[in-house]
């Protein structure tokens, strides 16, 4: 039989009063089965309530404090529920309930959004806010309690009496268990409640307080928006995005990555975490949303600081949260990056010039409308939205891939690589199959099998039943060892889409790469030049060839690899995108509202983002 330890629960307030009441009314209806402690301040007793609790709880000898509010009320099964929560594990020293309004629905103020803008300029230097819950309805060990002292009395702000004890509770890099389903209902919470509960900050801040010359002067803030959480494995996309991130981690600069759809991926976040690069967690209780509605859950983060840049890492999802931007975070300087969208340009210098009345081109340039500045993974993407939007500053971050060790063997294989769900990947290798790998066949006068790496083959491996010309080994864990085993990469895409990430992560490993022209075109013109490049399939076969039967010529390709320093090129794009961001200025665009740009001016001496070292 579970023995339950006894808590000390302190209502902060006087025997008399009514709210009193109802708190001790809540907790006599408590399934909880241990011994219950319940202490009030005395009859007429007009003591702060954080001196209330202070003299209860420090004489408190129980296990756990749990200090309320008066007129707080717990759900019969609260006070069991974080009990256990809390016995879980050893680490946490808080639990938190779930705070919501007399009508049952979630109040916002849960996290570190809900004190951060009223303790930041009150707390000392180093008790900066993370992940905190409102103290008023989370369970505290007693021995935890005391150690701190209680509330620091000479703060002024319950928001920051709370936030203060907790910080000093947790320690650096603590955090707060929080009991799914304890249910506390909070007094004087009107009903109606428009904004969802505060999103927390998943990972505890890594700005120090040497960072700051003075609590005044706070760390700049870029929002990082996104549909999921960036993972490299996931999609030459959020390679690149991961690339980008990196740039913008600088010295007295704050990266915060709002996944809108949740995380629920471990290794993930554990990589974020290890990139300093912070992230935002949405409740873990999902079922708030449907009733609150999108939007909120987006106002909810853009409205909770004052963040300086917002950037949207996907144009599909600017139209939809742009105004919402504009309303709740107006003087924030908001970039987009196009994410997957790749305008079909032409890619050869005697071609025409695009078409930028083209109905698709014209539609994804309607995603843009209102963005301070726009960020695109090829020249020919700049050029277009030069051409369509001229007003509009646009930066090329090329994907400059990553250096996974020496590659490229002369008896290896002729490798491929590239997500096959990703339908141009799989039009391209259909093209392979078609019109390139006879070709292949008939100069080296026998079968030469693509080895197709990446996730996506299962489905295909019932349609491409084409041994002699493609080897479908699906997703490998190990991207290094793939280009280590490989003589040549191919890439035959018919058109331009995705990144150029794998080719230049082949490049930097020292592996000859042979593509089509518009893979090519994926690259700056640095290291598109090194790329062996067949703008048909007869030239793309022979380029391939070549490669494959001249150890000589391999051997050349290979050197002039391994001379170009592709690192440097990554540090010095670094450099160029965080100079360009800092010179980016918000404006007055469709959408924005006249007191949204009244506050632009306010800060934008704040606004300067310090160079990446």
């Amino acid at each position: 039989m579970r023995t339950w330890p006894k808590v000390t629960v302190v209502v902060c307030g006087s025997a008399d009063e009514p709210a009193v009441g109802h708190t001790r009314a809540s907790l006599g209806a408590s399934d909880y089965q241990g011994e219950l402690e319940i202490l009030t301040g005395p009859p007429g007793d007009d003591s702060s309530p954080a001196a209330v609790a202070n003299r209860l709880g420090l004489e408190a000898s129980s296990g756990y404090l749990l200090v309320l509010a008066a007129g707080t009320t717990l759900d019969p099964r609260c006070l069991r529920r974080l009990v256990a929560r809390a016995g879980e594990e050893d680490e946490p020293v808080i639990v938190s309930a779930d705070r919501r309004g007399a009508d049952g629905r979630p109040i916002a103020g849960q996290g570190f959004f809900s004190v951060a803008r009223e303790v930041i300029d009150v707390l000392p230097e180093d008790r900066l806010p993370h992940d905190l819950t409102g103290v008023p309805t989370m369970l505290i060990r007693t021995t935890a309690f005391n150690a701190a002292g209680g509330f620091d009395l000479g703060l002024a702000t319950s928001p920051a009496l709370a936030a203060d004890l907790a910080i000093r509770m947790i320690g650096p890099g603590g955090h707060i268990g929080r009991a799914t389903g304890a249910v506390a209902l909070e007094p004087g919470i009107r009903s109606g409640l428009e904004r969802t509960p505060a999103y927390r900050l998943a990972s505890p801040s890594a700005i120090s307080p040497d960072a700051l010359e003075s609590k005044h002067r706070r760390p700049q803030t870029i929002l990082w928006v996104a549909p999921h959480l960036p993972n490299p494995s996931r999609s030459g996309v959020d390679a690149r995005h991961i690339q980008m991130m990196r740039a913008l981690r600088s010295p007295g600069t704050e990266l915060v990555v709002f996944s809108a759809h949740g995380t629920h991926e471990a290794a993930t976040e554990r990589r974020l975490d290890a990139l300093g690069i912070h992230r935002i967690a949405p409740p873990p209780d999902e079922r708030w949303e449907p009733n609150l509605g999108r939007d909120h859950r987006f106002e909810d983060v853009f409205g909770a600081r004052p963040w300086d840049t917002i950037l949207v890492s996907h144009s599909h999802m600017a139209p939809g949260i742009m105004p919402i931007i504009r309303r709740a975070a107006g003087d924030a300087r908001t970039i987009v990056d196009m994410g997957s969208v790749r305008f079909p340009a032409a890619h050869n210098p005697t071609s025409p010039q695009p078409d930028v009345n083209d109905p698709w081109v014209v539609q994804e340039i309607a995603t843009l409308s209102g963005a301070d500045a726009v960020v695109t993974a090829t020249i020919q993407d700049r050029h277009i939205i030069e051409l369509a939007e001229p007003t509009i500053p646009a930066f090329v971050w090329s994907a400059l891939g990553e250096d996974p060790g020496p590659g490229g063997t002369l008896d290896g294989s002729l490798l491929y690589v590239g997500d096959l769900f990703h339908h141009p990947n799989a039009q391209g290798i259909e093209w392979w199959l078609d019109a390139v790998a006879a070709r292949v066949e008939a100069r080296m006068g026998r079968p030469v099998p693509l080895r197709a790496v990446g996730t996506g083959s299962e489905i295909y491996r019932t349609i491409w039943r084409h041994p002699h010309k493609i080897e479908l080994a699906g997703w490998q864990p190990d991207l290094g060892r793939e280009l280590a085993a490989a003589r040549v990469l191919t890439i035959p895409l018919t058109y331009t889409t995705g990144t150029g990430g794998r080719m230049a992560t082949a490049l930097a490993a020292g592996l000859p790469v042979a593509a089509s022209a518009p893979a090519a075109a994926l690259l700056p013109d640095r290291l598109a030049g090194l790329v062996h490049v067949g703008s048909s399939p007869a030239e793309l076969a022979g380029a391939i060839a070549g490669l494959l039967t001249d150890d000589a010529r391999w051997e050349d390709a290979r050197a002039a690899l391994l001379e170009t320093d592709i690192p440097a090129l990554r540090v010095a794009q670094s450099n160029r995108f965080v100079d360009w961001l800092a010179s980016i200025e918000s404006r007055d665009g469709p959408g924005r509202s006249a007191a949204a740009s009244q506050m632009s001016g306010s800060r934008r001496g704040l606004r300067r983002l310090v160079r990446a070292s």
